[in-house]
């Protein structure tokens, strides 16, 4: 998203590239970038704030800010607890984070950016005034109204790109998919409410949101040009076959067009057969 709108951007996945925090940290000094973005989760949670303190000691003028799932569910908890991180954009955050990109490259130097409108963003405020009579180390966290999920997936630009751009597919399996393969999204959200399921509660929401067939097959026939050793894809989808009819528009697309790629999908236990057939 950042790109399409004429960011520069350096996307990198430590752990699949095998980096230590020293190498990020060295990446950081070299790209001097004003925005840092870092993927969070529970389990690494406690990792990935120490890897944010190391890099507020290289960039102190760098804004940086979480995303995923368990700083969606805790921001306040999360910011509290390390104030080497500016903010955290909750739920999807594409638009957020364009948003906040904006934002930040449209203040002046040495101007507070004015972060108020920026919907979905949890921020720890740099407003000296907001701070007044709070102490000295006061920085007050400020909860910005949620923002409303994306409707119309087909406005997201392809993921597939950023593979080819900036990651290696041998750096990614998943045991259900043969190899090499990539992952790519055709919905987002879940009408069914599983305790144990953490995307829609946290990121995508109950609601059930795709993207067109014609914009997958796309992507597909993209997928299987730019990557010729690519075996299979898996539709990282919270529940692709939620909806009967499109999972059968959809594979019915991917006959047609003689997309004989193998796929795998997330589903649940009791889809009929004639869903999986």
């Amino acid at each position: 998203m950042l790109e399409k709108y004429g960011f520069d951007v350096t996307f990198t996945d430590a752990p699949a590239r095998d980096y230590n925090l020293e190498m990020v940290c060295r990446m950081g000094e070299e790209l001097s970038p004003g925005l840092v973005v870092v993927d969070t989760s529970t389990p690494s949670i406690d990792n990935d704030l120490d890897v944010c303190k190391k890099i507020r000691q290289v960039l102190p003028h760098a804004f940086i800010v979480l995303v995923g799932t368990h700083v969606s569910a805790l921001p306040e908890e999360t910011l509290t607890r390390c104030d080497a991180v500016n903010a955290v954009a909750r739920r999807e955050y594409e638009f957020t984070i364009l948003a906040l990109a904006q934002t930040l490259k449209e203040a002046r130097d040495g101007q507070v950016p004015d972060l108020s409108g920026i919907l979905g963003l949890s921020y720890r405020t740099m407003d000296t005034e907001a701070c007044a009579g709070k102490g000295a180390d006061a920085k007050p966290i400020m909860q910005n109204t949620d923002r409303p999920f994306i409707e119309k997936l087909d406005d997201l630009p392809w993921v597939s790109p950023v593979y080819k751009k900036h990651l290696r597919i041998a750096d990614y399996f998943n045991p259900n998919a043969r190899f090499p393969m990539v992952t790519l999204m055709t919905s987002r959200g879940c009408p069914f409410r599983c305790r144990f399921c953490v995307y829609p509660q946290t990121l995508t929401g109950r609601k059930f949101r795709f993207r067109s067939v014609e914009n997958v097959i796309e992507e597909l026939k993209y997928v299987k040009k730019a990557f010729p050793d690519l075996k299979s894809v898996f539709f990282e989808d919270d529940t692709l076959s939620a909806s009967k009819k499109r999972c059968a528009a959809l594979s019915a697309a991917m006959i047609k067009e003689k997309i004989t790629l193998a796929w795998t999908t997330n589903s649940r236990v009791d889809p009929d057969y004639e869903t999986l057939n």
